[in-house]
């Protein structure tokens, strides 16, 4: 079973990974499940391009 999840903040990605892991973690019936995220590499109106590769950096 494959999922993806798209959402339109970076932050609601920041809070739904580790979400998903302890979800995974103590839920024994979810233990297959993983959990990674990406964020598009299209600036926000507010970011500089530099903010914006130093947050995809963080990512890795």
């Amino acid at each position: 079973m494959c999922a993806i999840i798209f959402v339109e903040r970076r932050c609601t990605a920041n809070v739904l990974n580790p979400f998903l892991k302890d979800v995974a973690k103590h839920d024994k019936t979810l233990e297959f499940m993983k959990s990674l995220f990406t964020m598009g590499q299209a600036l926000d109106r507010n970011a500089s391009l530099k903010e914006t590769i130093i947050l995809n950096m963080k990512q890795n």
